[in-house]
């Protein structure tokens, strides 16, 4: 990853704004990538023994993919964009990755998928 977008993410990560990394074509193209590599399965069902098939862009939250950041942005901006730090999970399993307040998800038309929104824009 050059300089510039680690700083980049860095900045977004100060600001608390990841959805301006994420509405990025670099990220949309790496979504789909992973998406692909994974064959829109969920890996923490299948790591389970349980087939969960996803969809890029589903509208339904529910069948939706989300590609994961096994060793979170926040804390490791480094690692963005690399295959091996990131995996295809169904809602479900997405959900329970993130647990906090700052991962709950809402619908993005701009990015077609979920937006991290800040607890004060629930409001």
């Amino acid at each position: 990853m050059d300089e510039k977008l680690l700083e980049f993410i860095n900045e977004c990560i100060r600001k608390d704004d990841m959805h301006a990394f994420y509405i990025r074509s670099i990220w949309k193209n790496k979504r789909k990538h992973i998406i692909e590599r994974d064959h829109c399965e969920c890996q923490e069902c299948k790591r389970n023994g349980k087939v969960t098939i996803v969809k890029p862009k589903a509208k339904e939250k529910s069948q939706r993919a989300y590609v994961h950041h096994i060793k979170h942005l926040r804390d490791y901006p480094e690692l963005a964009l690399e295959d091996s730090n990131l995996e295809t999970l169904c809602f479900s399993c997405h959900e329970l990755e993130h647990t906090d307040e700052r991962h709950k998800f809402a619908e993005c038309a701009l990015c077609d998928g979920a937006q991290s929104l800040k607890p004060e824009k629930y409001a």
